[in-house]
């Protein structure tokens, strides 16, 4: 049967490649295993990826270890335990599907860092916000680091048998040059148009005048109709990246225009849920960005 490389991860991760049949997957699968399922997957299988490089803990996992202490042997080999689930699942994809999770995993991690510090800078422009590498930026560097260490002269054989171990995960070790292969492809459009859709519309929302509202609310109905043009996944990466703002928000409350929760119990009238309605079925996130239901 013929087979081709199961490309992986998303949101910067090495691309999880193994060998799958061609054949489309089971009624089953695709009835249980949807695109959102795979995102959440690809977004744990890069975070867990990303620990490999000690400078990146640093930064995102500073209770992890020591900025220049590169992991051990069995550190390697519990990355690669909590990665096997991970790529198992998202082996179920074909190709085609595995490749577009890939990408917008990307998409979500490295927009989602824009969105945060884009909106942060905007609301105190004076300070100067750390820009980080994620995604396909990330996971190239890590499979520079995992290069450096198979070849390095002080690698123990323990240490180098447990990289080969998380690369067979991975697809072995051509699996290394496909995130700097896809960082040339990854998909950088209407990630601006996203948060100034994410400002107009908690605008419009929380506006005291009804009337004024439900009209704002349907002139952003067309942003929603736009961003539905592009179909499911395009509704998915808008959504994810729902969290990016309001993890902005959260970090400029006393400077953002924009209270907590954005709209008051006061103000959410019948028609004016009746309006939010639509956009909170398309994009799920903005409920709790709005209402704080968390």
């Amino acid at each position: 049967m013929k087979t081709i490389p199961l490309l992986l991860l998303s949101l910067g991760l090495l691309p999880c490649a193994a060998t799958i049949p061609t054949q489309a997957p089971t009624r089953q699968v695709q009835a249980t295993y949807t695109t959102a399922d795979a995102l959440q997957n690809a977004t744990e299988a890069y975070h867990i990826l990303s620990r490999v490089n000690p400078l990146c803990c640093s930064m995102k996992y500073p209770s992890l270890r020591d900025e220049d202490e590169l992991p051990v042997d069995e550190q390697i080999r519990q990355l690669t335990q909590k990665l096997r689930p991970h790529c198992a699942r998202l082996r179920q994809l074909p190709p085609e599907q595995l490749l577009q999770v890939c990408m917008l995993t990307d998409a979500v991690l490295w927009q989602s860092d824009w969105i945060y510090t884009g909106y942060c800078t905007e609301v105190l422009p004076d300070i100067e916000f750390e820009w980080i590498d994620w995604g396909f930026e990330e996971l190239a560097n890590c499979a520079r680091l995992i290069k450096d260490r198979l070849n390095a002269p002080g690698a123990t054989d323990e240490e180098k048998a447990a990289w080969r171990k998380l690369l067979q995960e991975l697809g072995g070790e051509a699996a290394l040059e496909i995130p700097g292969r896809l960082l040339n492809e990854r998909w950088a459009k209407d990630y601006k148009t996203a948060l100034t859709f994410y400002q107009e519309f908690c605008t419009a929302a929380a506006v005291k005048d009804e009337a004024t509202c439900l009209k704002m609310l349907s002139e952003q109905a067309e942003v929603l109709a736009y961003f539905r043009q592009s179909g499911d996944v395009e509704l998915l990466r808008v959504n994810a990246l729902v969290a990016a703002f309001e993890e902005a928000l959260d970090t400029m409350k006393d400077k953002s225009p924009f209270p907590r929760p954005i709209l008051s119990e006061k103000y959410c009238t019948p028609a004016r849920m009746q309006a939010l309605e639509p956009f909170f079925t398309a994009l799920p996130a903005l409920k709790s960005l709005l209402l704080d239901t968390k």
